[in-house]
């Protein structure tokens, strides 16, 4: 991983933590100002890392929503 995409992971889990609540791919990538596809790259490997969790879909809202686990709290 180059710096810029480790900096890119670390603003998408930072934007987590402060939100609070949960947040879909799109909504972290419009607050960090970071390419989509980079968003679902950085949460894939904080997902596999178990700092970030997938909730499940809900009815009412269609796009799936990402949180952070105790992990990133540590």
């Amino acid at each position: 991983m180059s710096t810029a995409e480790i900096a890119s992971a670390l603003r998408v889990i930072l934007t987590l933590k402060a939100a609070h609540s949960s947040l879909t791919a799109s909504e972290i990538a419009g607050a960090t100002q970071l390419p989509h596809g980079a968003v679902l790259d950085a949460l894939q490997a904080a997902e596999r890392a178990g700092m970030v969790i997938r909730l499940e879909r809900r009815p009412g809202r269609p796009a799936t929503r990402f949180t952070t686990t105790e992990l990133v709290w540590l």
